[in-house]
């Protein structure tokens, strides 16, 4: 049996949640799918910010959650992150070469 203190919400969520019910209400749907997707993948578009490589194991667990669930924006951010991860590594090293 799973943990019923993983249903409870406390104050701060339930504030949250009514907020942004306020705040989606209004969007059409696809607009509220947008706003829902950037929350959701934060985490990933904080990497894209964050001007750090991507390792392998990091780009092949992001693929493989993009793909499990067809989500084909997220893929597409995965394969961009990777060719800006080529280019600012090719970039560097082309430039330490010259020193």
């Amino acid at each position: 049996m799973e943990n019923k203190d993983d249903y409870v919400l406390d104050f701060e969520q339930l504030k949250w949640t009514k907020d942004m019910s306020e705040i989606l209400m209004p969007l059409k749907k696809d607009q509220q799918y947008a706003v829902l997707w950037m929350l959701y993948h934060m985490d990933f578009l904080d990497l894209i910010d964050s001007g750090k490589v991507m390792s392998e194991e990091e780009e092949q667990q992001w693929l493989e959650q993009a793909i499990h669930s067809s989500d084909y924006i997220l893929q597409a951010l995965v394969l961009y992150k990777r060719m800006k991860d080529r280019e600012r590594t090719r970039k560097y090293t082309s430039i330490s070469d010259f020193e």
